[in-house]
């Protein structure tokens, strides 16, 4: 049932991204200071002069072990836009900080916005917090961008996006896109349900 939810969830953020014909304007976010850059780590957290480290708040990098060489072009593309020594901007979306005491911030490079590159290429996937939710609505436009036009993990069949009248139980407990017209949504039992046709058991 976790998986049908989490398709349901991707469907519904995902349908007007997907057919909206131009790309969200930049969010303004708050200014969060510059930091120097120490070096891009393996899972694409920038580690800062200060001692600092950056997570990329709101997309998710491929994980070293995706498919194809996606992990590792996704930190050449760090490693050239933000190289050992560059001062890069943060500016926060939410909370500007985690638990583990890690910086959560949309990073910038001049006029390049991390994220937005990354996600322009098919190299991240958005991954929205429920508390860093101002640059959403531009993020979810360039990956429709992407994903339309194929680009990086969204040439794999992997991530083709799904029809909702072609899953089955068989993609349950599965990461999933699902496009479709959602019928009706409820909340029970602390979840909140949303169906694409008639019969919810299927």
């Amino acid at each position: 049932m976790i998986g049908w939810i989490a398709a349901a969830v991707f469907a519904f953020l995902l349908a007007v991204p997907l057919a909206a014909a131009a790309p969200a304007p930049l969010p303004v976010f708050t200014d969060g200071g510059s930091a120097v850059v120490r070096r891009i780590g393996d899972a694409g957290e920038i580690e800062l002069a200060d001692g600092r480290r950056l997570m990329l708040v709101d997309i998710a990098l491929p994980p070293p072990r995706a498919p194809g060489d996606f992990a590792d072009r996704a930190r050449a593309v760090l490693a050239t836009l933000a190289p050992a020594g560059r001062v890069i901007t943060l500016r926060f979306a939410g909370a500007p900080q985690d638990r583990y005491g890690r910086v959560l911030a949309e990073a910038f490079v001049g006029d390049h916005w991390l994220q937005g590159e990354l996600l322009q290429r098919g190299l991240a996937r958005v991954e929205g917090r429920a508390d860093e939710r101002v640059g959403l609505a531009a993020m979810l436009a360039i990956e429709a961008t992407a994903r339309q036009a194929r680009h990086g993990l969204w040439a794999l069949r992997a991530f083709a996006v799904r029809r909702a009248d072609e899953l089955s139980r068989r993609d349950t407990d599965a990461f999933q896109i699902v496009e479709g017209r959602a019928t009706q949504a409820a909340k029970a039992g602390g979840a909140v349900y949303v169906n694409f046709g008639p019969d919810w058991h299927s």
